[in-house]
């Protein structure tokens, strides 16, 4: 997963395992799980934690808060829970985390920063959903369940749409919804 920060200034990158901020041109790369960078050990100046719950699953998703102030990042796998954690970047340290029980397949900040909404799916099925997260506690507000795997999500420029990609894995067929 990747996405670049808000101001094009900074990019999250990450594999399966490990979650990076990365400066280009301006410092070494600094893992956004643990704080550990290739010189100091950490990021603008302080350390983020671990997160505890979603730690051994996969990074299937990320995304930039609008103001940049945040990284909220989505796991989930096989054999793992699903869920959302959302780590700050100027003060460092896990926000807070949303379990969500399935892998997770997108994450859209609505573009006025106040609410998250994640695409998830069970990798085994055709069973998925959307929810929407307040962005300050990663509270659920809504949430919907779809006969498919959600693997896209994108809010509309006013915050008040979403549109959903969904995959049939039986059918091999594929939707787009508005909520």
């Amino acid at each position: 997963a990747v996405s670049w920060g808000p101001e094009g200034m900074d990019i999250a990158a990450a594999d399966a395992e490990t979650i990076r901020l990365f400066a280009p041109g301006k410092q070494a790369p600094r893992d956004l799980r643990s704080g550990a960078g290739a010189a100091t050990g950490r990021l603008r100046g302080a350390g983020l934690s671990t997160s505890a719950r979603l730690g051994a699953a996969l990074v299937t998703a990320l995304a930039w808060s609008p103001d940049g102030g945040c990284v909220a990042v989505g796991a989930g796998g096989n054999n793992a829970c699903g869920g959302v954690s959302c780590f700050a970047i100027a003060s460092p340290g896990l926000l807070w985390e949303c379990d969500l029980w399935r892998a997770v397949y997108a994450i859209d900040w609505s573009p006025c920063g106040t609410l998250l909404a994640v695409a998830t799916g069970d990798p085994r099925g055709d069973l998925g959903s959307v929810c929407v997260l307040e962005a300050a506690t990663g509270g659920v507000r809504q949430a919907w369940q779809v006969a498919a795997i959600v693997r896209g999500i994108s809010w509309s420029p006013d915050s008040g749409q979403l549109a959903v990609a969904t995959t049939h894995l039986r059918s091999r067929s594929g939707a787009l919804q508005i909520f």
